[in-house]
């Protein structure tokens, strides 16, 4: 070999280049919501230290905002109670939250169903022909009828009761709840900043129970959080500014303006493109509307553009696009959501905004007309 000589000119800085040293790769958006999901599975110290508590506790009341994982604590409660032994009845307010449960658990002696359903098929189990309920007020009257007439009557086979999403109970849902939870441990979870009809409050006798706050945020990323948390107190969005731009400068958070109502499903339909082509899976994907299933736009059409969508609560949704309301996909998240509906907001607007924006993980679309983001007090700070 021969001798070891000082280079000269610039051949070096150009092996340099080649061997990619001064190269800076860009990951997907899909892709960095993949690697973010494997970390935001994971219990921390103050989660299992919370889940220690449901032991020594008979009535536990469990209080905590978006993302701060009260389903995942709730689910883990659950299996780790019936491990030991014990039959737990979980239970939420949605059947779209209580399919995604029920598919998320192995463990035997774990049953989970939305309230009305369980009532539903209680009343079947009796040998009655019910027909389910078409409006709130026949589904009041089977839930009192269950709670009055039938559970006093039959053997409640399960130890313990949780609940989920309990800041969503009626009055007449509390009736049915009181008789499934008797003389068993009961443990509900819930969060004031998700209360959005004002007639529903938490009974007397459940917030008297042994009371945890959850303390942080796992769920949504800080940018998008601090964006639904200005909508809970505009007083924050002050401080949060600069991070939600930077997320806008760096695609976690788009607003995307429409110059039309009828403009707002194509816009839709070119986001679910734009997420696709960066490495998110259909199953990644929700559409959320701020508005009621009778009056969303997108609710129950079954196609975007070219793209298939599903309800939360279909046998399919697991591999679909999402398309529902923000009131049935409470409870559940996917790493990209796209916000709609805005310009049909009549009321409760902060309540509204907050649950919508909190389902999504790592990336936030809002799509909307022109003039509904220049009437929003938040969106117009960063409207272009």
């Amino acid at each position: 070999m021969p001798g070891s000589r000082r280079p000269r000119g610039r051949w070096i800085d150009h092996l340099h280049k080649i061997w990619g040293e001064t190269w800076i790769p860009k990951l997907g958006l899909g892709h960095r919501a993949h690697l973010e999901d494997s970390e935001r599975a994971k219990l921390d110290a103050d989660q299992i230290r919370i889940l220690d508590m449901f032991e020594a506790n008979s009535n536990l009341l469990v209080e905590g905002g978006a993302g701060t994982g009260k389903t995942l604590i709730a689910r883990e409660a659950a299996c780790r109670f019936a491990e030991k032994g014990g039959r737990v009845l979980l239970l939420c307010f949605t059947n779209a939250l209580a399919e995604w449960l029920r598919k998320s658990i192995t463990t035997p002696n774990v049953r989970v169903e939305a309230l009305g359903k369980l009532a539903l098929d209680i009343k079947r189990s009796m040998g009655t022909a019910v027909n389910e309920p078409s409006d709130k007020a026949g589904w009041d009257q089977l839930l009192l009828e269950v709670a009055a007439d039938v559970l006093p009557g039959i053997a409640r086979d399960w130890d313990a009761v949780i609940l989920d999403e309990a800041q969503d109970l009626s009055a007449v849902d509390w009736d049915l709840m009181t008789e499934l939870s008797r003389d068993k441990r009961f443990w509900v979870f819930h969060d004031p900043a998700q209360h959005f009809w004002t007639d529903r409050n938490l009974p007397y006798f459940v917030t008297q129970f042994a009371q945890v706050r959850l303390p942080s945020g796992y769920r949504c990323s800080l940018p998008i959080m601090a964006l639904a948390n200005a909508y809970r107190d505009p007083a924050t969005l002050d401080g949060a500014v600069d991070s939600i731009r930077d997320a806008i400068v760096g695609e976690t958070i788009g607003i995307v303006e429409c110059p039309s109502d009828s403009s707002v499903p194509d816009k839709v339909a070119n986001e679910i493109g734009k997420f696709l082509s960066t490495g998110f899976k259909p199953s990644d994907i929700a559409v959320v509307s701020v508005r009621g299933q009778n009056a969303a736009r997108t609710f129950g059409l079954g196609r975007i553009g070219a793209y298939r969508l599903v309800k939360a609560d279909d046998p399919k949704a697991e591999n679909e696009i999402v398309d529902d309301t923000f009131l049935r996909f409470k409870g559940l998240e996917r790493p990209a959501v796209i916000v709609t509906d805005l310009n049909l907001i009549h009321d409760r607007r902060e309540v509204r905004m907050y649950i919508a924006i909190t389902r999504a993980l790592s990336a936030l679309r809002i799509v909307a007309p022109h003039d509904a983001v220049a009437a929003d007090p938040i969106l117009a700070k960063f409207s272009d």
